[in-house]
């Protein structure tokens, strides 16, 4: 649903004023599981440290979205240090935001 505000909003809003886009900044290695349920918190941790971020890590995603992607991601997804289409199009085709 982000993903189709998103796509929605870069049509209304020219990049020139200003970039819209959506980011994932991926698994951070962070203590978020605080209120999962227990069997839930040993996939969690499991899955962070194979693929888990740092906290600046994750950070420097969300900034780099920001600040140093240009107008190419103008109502795109970025991840992974790539600008994709939204990963989900049957998500946000159905949406009508007008």
């Amino acid at each position: 649903m982000v993903n189709g505000f998103v796509q929605q909003l870069a049509t209304v809003v020219h990049p020139s004023e200003i970039i819209v886009n959506s980011v994932c900044p991926g698994v951070v290695a962070a203590d978020l599981s605080l209120n999962v349920p227990n069997w839930l918190k040993s996939y969690r941790w499991i899955l962070q440290q194979i693929k888990g971020r740092t906290l600046q890590g994750g950070g420097r995603a969300i900034i780099r979205a920001a600040t140093v992607v240009g107008k190419e991601s103008h109502g795109k997804f970025v991840h992974e240090g790539r600008i994709d289409e939204f990963v989900f199009p049957s998500l946000y085709e159905k949406c009508d935001f007008n």
